[in-house]
Protein backbone atom coordinates (compact mmCIF):
# COMPACT_ATOMS: atom_id res chain seq x y z
CA UNK A 1 0.00 0.00 0.00
CA UNK A 2 1.39 3.22 -0.83
CA UNK A 3 2.20 6.14 2.02
CA UNK A 4 -0.36 9.47 1.39
CA UNK A 5 2.73 11.55 -0.10
CA UNK A 6 3.67 8.70 -2.98
CA UNK A 7 0.04 8.82 -3.87
CA UNK A 8 0.26 12.13 -4.21
CA UNK A 9 3.42 11.78 -6.17
CA UNK A 10 2.02 9.15 -8.80
CA UNK A 11 -0.54 11.75 -9.51
CA UNK A 12 1.73 14.32 -10.01
CA UNK A 13 3.46 12.07 -12.84
CA UNK A 14 -0.04 11.09 -14.38
CA UNK A 15 -0.88 14.68 -14.74
CA UNK A 16 2.45 15.47 -16.55
CA UNK A 17 1.20 13.33 -19.38
CA UNK A 18 -1.24 16.47 -19.84
CA UNK A 19 1.24 19.12 -19.78
CA UNK A 20 2.56 20.02 -23.17
CA UNK A 21 5.42 23.06 -24.55
CA UNK A 22 4.22 25.93 -24.27
CA UNK A 23 1.01 25.79 -22.01
CA UNK A 24 0.43 27.73 -19.01
CA UNK A 25 -0.01 25.54 -16.06
CA UNK A 26 -2.05 26.66 -13.43
CA UNK A 27 -1.14 25.01 -9.96
CA UNK A 28 -2.89 25.07 -6.69
CA UNK A 29 -1.36 25.50 -3.30
CA UNK A 30 -1.58 21.99 -2.17
CA UNK A 31 1.14 19.38 -1.55
CA UNK A 32 0.91 17.68 -3.88
CA UNK A 33 1.96 20.83 -6.15
CA UNK A 34 5.10 20.37 -5.01
CA UNK A 35 5.41 16.97 -6.74
CA UNK A 36 4.11 18.76 -10.11
CA UNK A 37 6.73 21.59 -9.53
CA UNK A 38 9.90 19.26 -9.33
CA UNK A 39 8.32 17.43 -12.39
CA UNK A 40 8.18 20.64 -14.40
CA UNK A 41 11.82 21.40 -13.29
CA UNK A 42 13.07 18.37 -14.35
CA UNK A 43 11.60 18.21 -17.52
CA UNK A 44 12.04 21.74 -18.16
CA UNK A 45 16.26 20.66 -17.84
CA UNK A 46 15.16 17.96 -20.79
CA UNK A 47 14.56 20.25 -23.61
Amino acid sequence: MLSVDESKRQAAERSMAYVQDGMRVGLGTGSTAKHVLELLGNASRRV
